[in-house]
């Protein structure tokens, strides 16, 4: 079943979001892949927000395909594509976190990485003026 959202970029407007997609999962998800979409979800729109077109507004859309297997979440974005090698060159260390030094813990540079952890599939599209991040994960 097809699900369309749209927010506006504002920060503020994805926590609503995340948790209508979360709620729509529960028949179907168990709690872990909840959690595991909504962070990937939070992440991804986050991303959007902040480093997208600065024209507030554009907004940001959502297609939710829900199966009884899968989830699946384009975020539709009319923002220039991101360079492909930002998906393809992700370094295996930018989740890895030095315990003995949580001051300099950056606070930047590992959603990308979140992203291809939480989900099962993380495609990238930009098709004339839209740019589409497919995220796909299974039960």
């Amino acid at each position: 079943m097809l699900h369309s959202f749209s927010i506006p970029r504002d920060l503020a407007a994805i926590s609503p979001l995340s948790q209508s997609v979360t709620a729509l999962m529960v028949p179907a998800f168990d709690q872990d892949a909840r959690d595991a979409v909504d962070l990937a979800l939070v992440e991804a729109l986050s991303n959007a927000v902040q480093h997208g077109t600065k024209d507030s507004a554009k907004s940001i859309g959502l297609e939710v395909v829900l199966t009884e297997t899968e989830i699946t979440l384009d975020i539709i974005d009319s923002t220039p594509p991101m360079p492909l090698f930002l998906l393809e060159d992700l370094d295996p260390d930018a989740l890895e976190v030095d315990p003995d030094d949580l001051e300099n813990l950056p606070e930047t540079g590992r959603g990308l990485a979140l992203i291809v952890m939480m989900m099962d599939e993380v495609a990238f599209h930009h098709i004339d003026d839209q740019t589409r991040l497919r995220l796909t994960r299974r039960r």
